[in-house]
């Protein structure tokens, strides 16, 4: 999962049973990248909040192009052999419908729980 713009950006991979948390506060900073390995809770409880979210429901594209300076965020995931790629440019999911974007991250529950199933892998708030 990746969050960037002209905020602080973000990314999450896994790397060889590794998360690998990649972060940089200002535009200036420098990148700083911490190594997890998560246990069986963490993964349970990621897995939870992602069915929570209704992942595997998101559409392709949450955008809404009338924000230039905005937020982009995207996530490529693949568990059990279901593949997941959303990706959203200042819009968000609502509750997992598709039909139904937000175009602010606040208030969209779907968009929290990712979010909160991130934290839970890299033991810290993922926002």
């Amino acid at each position: 999962m990746q969050l960037d713009g002209f905020r602080p950006q973000y990314s999450v991979e896994l790397k060889e049973g590794l998360v690998v948390y990649k972060y940089r506060v200002g535009m200036e900073s420098a990148v700083k990248t911490i190594s997890i390995r998560p246990g069986k809770e963490a993964w349970s409880l990621f897995i939870k909040e992602i069915n929570a979210a209704k992942l595997y429901r998101w559409t392709k594209l949450y955008a809404d192009w009338n924000v230039l300076d905005g937020t982009h965020w995207s996530i490529d995931l693949e568990i059990d052999g279901r593949k997941i790629h959303s990706e959203g440019y200042n819009n968000y999911p609502l509750d997992g419908d598709e039909a139904k974007p937000r175009n602010s991250p606040e208030g969209s529950l779907a968009f929290d729980r990712l979010c909160l199933a991130v934290s839970h892998l890299i033991g810290q708030e993922f926002r």
